[in-house]
């Protein structure tokens, strides 16, 4: 028996090898060259998205953080208008009281 590899040199001796037809190894390497190009535009575009991402990112967690300050803000004043209501009330109240003593001759000693 005969080795295989002493039978594919054989033939490739005597017939000639062609990988690819005429003109087809131009058209595959302006393939290739054309879809690198591709491939690293979209790499830059994607680069591109990615740091536009970033930046809405950070627009929304300020925006969040605005929020939350409007919140605690809002929620301060709702307070401070509780506390001034009340003593309000009770001024008032005291008001009425001193009123009511000068009205009718009470005395706030008794």
């Amino acid at each position: 028996m005969s080795d295989p590899s002493d039978r594919s040199r054989d033939e490739s001796e005597t017939e000639p090898v062609h990988l690819v037809p005429d003109g087809e190894l131009e058209r595959l390497r302006a393939d290739r060259d054309r879809l690198s190009a591709t491939v690293n535009a979209l790499e830059a575009e994607n680069r591109m998205l990615k740091l536009e991402i970033a930046a809405l990112e950070r627009r929304l967690e300020q925006k969040e953080r605005n929020r939350q300050q409007i919140v605690e803000n809002y929620e301060r004043i709702l307070a401070r208008r509780a506390a001034d209501s009340e003593a309000d009330r009770a001024e008032t109240a005291e008001d009425r009281f001193r009123l009511g003593s000068l009205l009718f001759g009470r005395s706030d000693e008794n």
